[in-house]
């Protein structure tokens, strides 16, 4: 059976020399773990189409539970405008990619995370955050912090949050999901260490 969905890239990673295992967030089907072949290679027909951050719209061949990708095209590639922008794009990758369980159809969250991506700006991830916590149904609902990175206009409403206040809502967003997960997530480190000085 031939499917199609939108689908963003959360994660492409090798794992021998002729093969890729490529994590995708489908609007259809939910997170689907695939394997690619020949993407490594100087040569090769996938041209970039999988790394981070890509939107994309794909073609399945399902069998069972286990799917082919057998076509693609382009929507949206993420063009970052400098080490932090890259930095913050990956926190929301690994923090999908960690917290949203497999073949578990999630469109909300999926509109929330194309909203996020395109197009990308810092601030729309503190919100977008919030919505994952609160999709995923381990919010804490006497926490006035979050509930209000929930509101209506809360990105506007952030640019006139102090760098302080930022620092102090990730840090609050990233206990939830780094208990949850039951461990440290390594793209936090590295946004925390290009957001000092500014957000």
């Amino acid at each position: 059976m031939i499917a199609k969905s939108k689908a963003v890239i959360l994660d492409n990673r090798p794992v021998c020399d002729n093969k890729n295992r490529v994590v995708v967030f489908t609007e259809q089907y939910g997170k689907l773990v695939t394997a690619v072949s020949g993407y490594g290679k100087p040569v090769n027909h996938w041209g970039g189409a999988f790394e981070g951050g890509n939107i994309l719209e794909l073609s399945f061949l399902k069998r069972n539970s286990f799917y082919t990708i057998t076509g693609w095209e382009m929507l949206y590639s993420p063009k970052e405008k400098s080490v932090m922008d890259f930095a913050a794009r990956e926190l929301v990758l690994d923090a999908t990619n960690e917290l949203v369980p497999a073949h578990d159809p999630e469109r909300g969250l999926f509109k929330w995370l194309v909203w996020c991506l395109r197009p990308f700006r810092i601030r729309k991830v503190y919100a977008y955050l919030a919505r994952l916590i609160y999709q995923g149904g381990f919010l804490d609902f006497s926490d006035k912090m979050l509930l209000s990175a929930l509101e209506n206009g809360f990105e506007k409403n952030l640019e006139k949050s102090s760098l302080e206040a930022l620092a102090r809502l990730l840090k609050r967003e990233m206990d939830f999901i780094q208990n949850f997960i039951g461990g440290p997530l390594k793209s936090y480190d590295f946004f925390r260490n290009q957001s000092r000085g500014g957000v």
